[in-house]
Order: structure tokens, then sequence, then C-alpha cells
């Protein structure tokens, strides 16, 4: 087997059996880079505009990089990129609800990521709590290491293999989170000028229904934006 063996089906898959499902998180992917593009022409330029759009292309890193690693099979390990994507969420609603608090982010003073999730009474707490435990840390938990032993003869598997339904369960947990993340571009632009980003809400809206019957069975819906949310 060679390095890349792992990576080489599950791209073929994307081009064949997983078609529609890349389609739909290529489009997501798209549309928060959008968003990124419109909040950083802006002008005048504001602190809350520049700050979301550094979050949200800080995000679209983060979100590569963890896809990057569903295809080699390395799902458990992007857990520690998955985290500081999940804490971008919150980030940017906490700065949309109150754009006065971009000032922060420009004077070093954010509050740490656990308290930006209790100012916004974020939904993302146990999952923050399970990948702090099994995942963004080396720990010895079974949760963080069962995906290197083979449970039939407990040798340990040095390279993971291509799984179809596993790689299309990851894209749909990291579509719903690049839905979340581009709701949220497209939120701050309403909050920059209400009405500005219409168009981008209504292509939000058809990749979320897409998204929702692509993987319908796969995952849960993703929650609900924020309150506030404009949309």
């Amino acid at each position: 087997m060679t390095l890349w063996a792992t990576r080489d089906a599950s791209i073929a898959a994307l081009q064949n059996t997983l078609r529609g499902e890349a389609s739909v998180l290529t489009e997501a992917l798209a549309i928060v880079d959008e968003a990124v593009g419109r909040l950083e022409s802006l002008n005048p330029a504001t602190p809350f505009t520049r700050a979301t759009a550094i979050v949200l292309a800080k995000s679209r890193n983060l979100a590569v990089g963890c896809y990057s690693l569903a295809l080699d099979g390395l799902v458990q390990e992007a857990g520690a990129i998955f985290r500081p994507l999940i804490e971008a969420v919150e980030l940017l609603t906490y700065l949309r609800l109150d754009p006065e608090r971009a000032k922060q982010a420009a004077n070093g003073s954010l509050p740490r990521a656990g308290e930006i999730a209790k100012a916004i009474e974020g939904k993302f707490h146990k999952m923050r709590d399970y990948l702090n435990t099994h995942a963004s840390h080396f720990s010895f938990s079974w949760e963080s290491l069962r995906h290197l032993i083979d449970i039939q003869d407990g040798s340990l598997r040095k390279v993971q293999v291509f799984r179809e339904q596993t790689l299309r369960m990851n894209l749909a947990v990291l579509t719903s989170i690049l839905v979340l993340l581009g709701i949220e571009g497209n939120n701050c632009l309403q909050v920059n000028e209400m009405g500005s980003a219409d168009d981008l809400a209504d292509r939000i809206e058809g990749c979320r229904k897409e998204a929702l019957d692509v993987f319908k069975g796969v995952v849960p819906e993703p929650p609900e934006p924020s309150p506030g949310a404009a949309v």
C-alpha cells in the first residue's frame, strides 16, 4: 500500500459514489469564501468587518485541513483542528451579537473560548469537551485510540484504510459546520448593512436544503442559528 492509497481511494469516491456529497461541501466552502470576500471589500472597513473576515478566513483553512485529513482516513487526528473550527463559529456569533467586541480582537483581549461559549449560550459544549478529552491532546482513552486497534486480533493498524461510509459521515459533519459558518458570515454582512446580502442568504438556504437531502439519515440536522441571527 502506498502512502496516499487511502486518499486516492477517497478522491475516486468523491468523483463517483460520493459526487453529490462532494458537490454540496464544495458549495458550502464557496459560500464561506464569498462571505470573506464581501466582508473584506466593504468600504469603509470597520474593526468588526475586519475581525469577522479574518475569523472566517481562518475557519476556511481549518475546514480544509479537516477535509484533507478525512480523505486520508485520519479524522480522529483531525479532531485537534476541528475544535478550533467549532470555536471559530462561536466567536463569529460572539462578535455579531455585539460588534463593539471586535475591539477585543484588535487588542488581544478576547475572552477564552469557554467564556465566549457561555456568553452566547453556545450549543457545542459537549462536543468541545469530547474533543478536548479525546482529540485535542494525546490520550490513551479508547475513544482516542480505537481506530488504531484491530478488534479481531488486537494488532495495530498502522494505516487507516478507506471506508466510504465513514468518509460520508465525516463529509456530512464538516458540511454542517461550513453551512453554519456561511450563515454567520452572512449575518455579519447583514449587521453591517441590513439587506446587503439577501442573495447570499438565498444561496445558503439552498445549500442547507441540498445538504439535508444529500446527507439524509447520516447526522442530525445542524443546530438552529443563535438568537439574533439575520438568516
